[in-house]
C-alpha cells in the first residue's frame, strides 16, 4: 500500500494545466507560484503513513516556460478512466506503477483549475506547490491554500509548445540531441532529426528519420535552421512506430542526484563520447565533457539526451561525414570515349572519304552523315 500511494503522489504531480476535454499531451502549472511540474526520475520513494508524509521529491517544478519549453521531462499525457485519470510521463504512468491497481482524481474547480488528490485507504493527501521566490522549487502534500490549485495546459503550436533548442552552431545549422519517451511529429520547417548508423575510426555517418512519426525512446541528433524553440517545435502523439534497428547511439530520461532519488549515467571518457565541436568547427562525437552534468567532481549525461557507447577497438573522436565519404565512394567522371577516325559503311567497312563517296549512308568520324 506505502508504495501505492507513494506511486500516484509521485505522478499526481504529473497532471495540471488547462480544461480536459480529451485525453492528450499536456502540461502542469500552479496556480499560485506559476511553476510547472516536470519529472526528475522514475523512482518511487518512500512513505510514512503513520506520520501521513510522502515522498515527492522527484516531481521539480520551475518559473517561466523559457524553462520548459525544451523539456520532455514536463509533457504529462492525462487518459480519463471511468471518473478518474492516468497520468504518464518520463517513460512511467501512475496506473503502471502502482501494478495497475491505481488513478488519480482530478477535481475539476472550473475554468482549467484543478485540486489534484489521491487516496489509498483512510489516508487521502493533495499536491501542492512549496511557497517561495526561487525559480526552481518542490511540491509537497501540504502548503498555502493557493498554491493547491493548478492549470491543467493541452500542447499547442502557440504559447504552450515543445520545440527543439540545439546549442551547437556549424556553417551549415544547429545540432543538438534528443531523446524522449513519447512519439511525435515535426512541425516546423528546416528541422530534421537522425540516427548515427556508422562509426568508425576517426569518422561517423547519420542516416535522417524520414517517417513523418518518430519513434519514441530513440537517441536522436537534431539538426535545425536555428536555436529558436518556437522556430523547431514538434508534436507529441499516441500513434508508435519501430525504432530504428541500427542505431548505435544510446539515451537517458534522467539526470537526477536527490536523496534516494539517484538515478544518472556517469559519462566515462574511455567508452563514451558526446556530440560536440572541433577547433574547425564541425561536428563530431568527443569526449569533451563542457556540455555535461557536474556534480561532487565527476560528469554525467543530460536528462533526454543522447550519448554514443565506443565500439570495441575504436578510440579518439569521430567527425561527422557524409555517407559517402565514410563508405569511400567519391563521385568519379568517366572520361568521355574516344571517337574513332574515318568514314566507315554501315557494315563496318572503311572507306577512302578522299575520293568521291557513292550514294548512301556513312558513319564519319563517329557521326551519320547521308550521301546524295
Amino acid at each position: 500500500m506505502k508504495k501505492i500511494i507513494t506511486a500516484i503522489l509521485a505522478l499526481v504531480a504529473l497532471p495540471s494545466m488547462a480544461q480536459i476535454n480529451d485525453d492528450g499531451y499536456y502540461r502542469i502549472q500552479n496556480n499560485g507560484t506559476e511553476r510547472y511540474i516536470t519529472i526528475t526520475d522514475d523512482i518511487i520513494g518512500g512513505i510514512d503513513v503513520a506520520a501521513t508524509t510522502v515522498d515527492m521529491s522527484n516531481i521539480t517544478t520551475w518559473r517561466s516556460f523559457d524553462n520548459v519549453k525544451s523539456n520532455p521531462a514536463s509533457i504529462i499525457y492525462i487518459n480519463k478512466v471511468n471518473t478518474k485519470y492516468n497520468l504518464a510521463a518520463q517513460g512511467s504512468s501512475v496506473h503502471a506503477i502502482t501494478g495497475g491497481r491505481a488513478y488519480v482524481d482530478l477535481i475539476d474547480c472550473t475554468q482549467g483549475i484543478y485540486i489534484i488528490g489521491a487516496s489509498a485507504k483512510s489516508l487521502t493527501k493533495y499536491l501542492y506547490d512549496v511557497k517561495g521566490s526561487k525559480d526552481n522549487s518542490s511540491v509537497a502534500d501540504y502548503g498555502d491554500e493557493e498554491n493547491m490549485y493548478w492549470r491543467i495546459k493541452p500542447l499547442n503550436t502557440s504559447d504552450n509548445y515543445i520545440g527543439f533548442t540545439p546549442t551547437l552552431q556549424t556553417s551549415d545549422g544547429w545540432y543538438g540531441t534528443f531523446y524522449a519517451a513519447f512519439p511525435f511529429k515535426v512541425a516546423s520547417e528546416d528541422v530534421h532529426v537522425y540516427i548515427v548508423d556508422g562509426v568508425k575510426d576517426g569518422k561517423f555517418q547519420m542516416k535522417e528519420i524520414t517517417d513523418d512519426i518518430k519513434p519514441a525512446f530513440t537517441p536522436m541528433i537534431v539538426k535545425c535552421s536555428t536555436n529558436d524553440a518556437a522556430s523547431n517545435q514538434i508534436i507529441p502523439v499516441v500513434d508508435t512506430t519501430s525504432n530504428p534497428s541500427d542505431n548505435l547511439l544510446s539515451g537517458t530520461l534522467f539526470c537526477s542526484f536527490n536523496y534516494m532519488h539517484e538515478e544518472y549515467v556517469k559519462f566515462d571518457t574511455n567508452t563514451m563520447r558526446v556530440l560536440g565541436l572541433n577547433n574547425s568547427g564541425e561536428i563530431i562525437l568527443t569526449k569533451d565533457n563542457s556540455s555535461l552534468v557536474k556534480s561532487k567532481g565527476k560528469y554525467y549525461i543530460p536528462a533526454n539526451t543522447a550519448y554514443l557507447y565506443v565500439a570495441k577497438g575504436l578510440s579518439g573522436e569521430y567527425k561527422l561525414v557524409s555517407r559517402d565519404e565514410y563508405t569511400g565512394i567519391h563521385s568519379i567522371e568517366a572520361e568521355a570515349e574516344s571517337t574513332v577516325k574515318g568514314t566507315f559503311t554501315l557494315s563496318g567497312v572503311k572507306v577512302d572519304d578522299s575520293k568521291t563517296l557513292s550514294p548512301g549512308v556513312y558513319i564519319k568520324n563517329g557521326k551519320k552523315v547521308v550521301i546524295k
